[in-house]
């Protein structure tokens, strides 16, 4: 009969062992996509979060938050001088990096308060450019 041959048990133990591995390989990557879905949540929340506090809903409530420079750079030209009111989304500040111009723009419309860069000045990653009034540092 076919039970009594050592070949049909010992397939049948190879199969039962694939089959465990299987399950516990599929336990394990459960367990891991799992853990990564709440490290990925959190990224998401975390961009979220700063996008939200970046391009925030209230700017008209509180004015506009000052211009900072997002890399190091260097100023080119500054479009505005203290006393001038500027509207939300004009460019206030012209800069260069890797040989490339970016115009900087107010998030809110007001009135700046004060230049804190000049033509030809290098500036930091957050240093600020232009503050507006009711607006610090």
């Amino acid at each position: 009969p076919l039970q009594q041959r050592w070949w049909f048990w010992a397939g049948a133990v190879l199969v039962l062992l694939a089959m465990a591995a299987l399950v516990v390989t599929a336990t394990f990557a459960r367990r891991r996509t799992a853990r990564h879905a709440i490290a990925l949540e959190s990224i998401v929340d975390e961009r979220t979060r700063a996008i939200r506090e970046m391009t925030g809903t209230d700017t008209a409530r509180r004015g506009p938050r000052p211009v900072r420079a997002p890399m190091p750079r260097l100023v080119l030209r500054v479009e505005v001088e203290p006393g001038q009111t500027v509207q939300a989304g004009q460019g206030v500040v012209i800069v260069e990096a890797m040989k490339m111009e970016n115009e900087l723009k107010a998030d809110g419309g007001g009135v700046v308060s004060r230049v804190l860069v000049a033509p030809g000045q290098a500036v930091e990653k957050g240093t600020i450019l232009i503050e507006f009034a009711g607006t610090g540092s």
